[in-house]
């Protein structure tokens, strides 16, 4: 995939492409997970949190510490994808979504999930404490008409206007583009409150103050327009519909990049319990289950910066091109002051529920360097809420191997959205690697997910007796 030869310089022109993008792409709101297979290893040390902050008490080692991770996801519900668009979608993001798009609508996500600087340590034999620092972006549109898609992005790759110089368009599909970023830094403990040499059980707790930079959804629905595209210029000739907007912030679609952090807005936690049976003897459980709510919490924006607005579509001879710069303020009152749209209410009341979710995770040590993981998530927030962003719901079963320096897994997943992938990934000493779709990319043409995660971390020190060591 050639990554070494991406220069930071086209990273930085990449920006501006990718509100565009989101014009046609994928699909919010929706998080999907990250770090699939690496978080629930024994090895995991502070990732293992994402998961459930009560397995941080069953962490092997006294100090855990991770430098750096990222964990990409692309992902369509109407668009085969394999592992080597990656690199395609660096070079060409336009031609390669629209040359692949074949249905009447479509659905899907783009996720960056970036893990900073974090540790955990072991206070004793039953407290471990940990801070974490994660940010997360996420763009995209939901239930969206693919002629409504390439009309509004207009100067798409593999869109042949000269043979559709008028496009009409009805549609009563949700037709929502959205964009979000948050970042959050976490602190975490997790108490082992039962210590018997065959039973083990713990609970954790993480809270984490919320900065969001950018949320802004927008909906389009009800449509019937004529859409002039001479000269490759798109221009509605005459539509109505309604319009829904909302945002919290001044979102300015040139700079959508522009920071991860943002202020301060909202707090939200992570709680847990997990049970472990040592029925063998010695360091490694025979079984461990745990049950978790993850992302608990909310973000409020300040109502100065924050608007929800309702319109009445009443367009004529409207030029897309003019409302693709600029803040989304700006949009809304240049086509206000035109006539093209007009309010019927609106609220400086934004507050956006964090992605929710109910997790079950067990993990069976069939032998001392071989064992399974099984992972359920179910999203606990309103699909149909604007003001949500809905974690995926997917089941998955890791196999894996492993030994004190080394481990290969497998996981085999089964998302309700984008169907079933299968991925390969390792760990070999402080470094992890993996793809929860590479294998099943090569395996078949009709994949519908492609992602990547890698990272660097690394542990010192030995837990006391009777803690879920690695094997030696």
């Amino acid at each position: 995939m050639h990554f070494e030869k991406i220069k930071l310089k086209k990273l930085i022109q990449m920006k501006k492409q990718l509100l565009l993008i989101s014009l046609f792409m994928i699909g919010l709101n929706s998080y999907a997970q990250s770090y699939q297979g690496i978080n629930t290893s024994r090895k995991a040390g502070i990732l293992s949190t994402q998961i459930n902050p009560a397995n941080l008490s069953f962490v092997d080692q006294k100090v855990d510490i991770h430098l750096i991770g990222i964990n990409l996801n692309l992902a369509t519900d109407a668009a085969p994808l394999s592992t080597s668009d990656l690199s395609d979608f660096v070079d060409d993001p336009k031609g390669l979504i629209f040359s692949k798009l074949n249905k009447e609508s479509f659905t899907g996500q783009m996720a960056l999930d970036l893990m900073g600087p974090s540790f955990a340590f072991a206070v004793n034999k039953k407290l471990t404490v940990g801070l974490s620092t994660r940010a997360r972006v996420s763009i995209g549109l939901t239930d969206m008409d693919v002629n409504l898609a390439k009309t509004l992005d207009g100067y798409a790759e593999g869109f042949d206007f000269t043979s559709n110089p008028s496009i009409n368009i009805e549609s009563n599909r949700a037709n929502t583009i959205s964009a979000f970023n948050w970042t959050d830094i976490g602190l975490s403990a997790s108490y082992r409150f039962m210590d018997m040499p065959k039973h083990k059980m713990s609970f954790g707790l993480t809270g984490k103050a919320i900065f969001s930079n950018i949320y802004a959804s927008a909906s389009l629905r009800n449509l019937d327009i004529n859409v002039d595209t001479a000269n490759n210029n798109v221009r509605v000739q005459s539509g109505t519909g309604t319009v829904s907007a909302l945002y919290g912030s001044n979102l300015n679609t040139n700079d959508l990049f522009s920071s991860f952090l943002g202020a301060p807005k909202g707090f939200g936690f992570d709680m847990g319990m997990s049970y472990a049976y040592y029925g063998r003897g010695g360091n490694l459980p025979v079984f461990r289950v745990g049950v978790s709510l993850l992302d608990i919490g909310s973000v409020t924006y300040d109502k100065a910066d924050a608007r929800r607005y309702n319109y009445a579509l009443n367009a004529s001879n409207l030029e897309i091109s003019k409302y693709l710069n600029g803040s989304v303020q700006e949009s809304l009152d240049s086509l206000k002051a035109g006539g093209q749209i007009t309010l019927l209410d609106s609220s400086t009341d934004v507050t956006v529920k964090l992605p929710m979710a109910f997790n079950l995770n067990f993990d069976y040590n069939m032998a001392k360097n071989f064992g399974f993981t099984f992972i359920m998530q179910k999203s606990l927030v309103n699909a149909d809420d604007i003001n949500t962003i809905r974690a995926q719901d997917y089941y998955s079963v890791i196999p894996r191997f492993f030994l004190n320096f080394f481990e290969l897994y497998t996981p085999v997943t089964y998302n309700t959205t984008f169907g079933t992938t299968i991925g390969a990934g390792m760990r070999l000493g402080p470094l992890y690697l993996g793809s929860n779709t590479v294998l099943s990319s090569l395996m078949t043409s009709s994949s519908r997910m492609i992602d990547f995660h890698l990272g660097l971390k690394f542990g010192f020190g030995n837990r006391s007796k009777n803690t879920e060591a690695a094997s030696k």
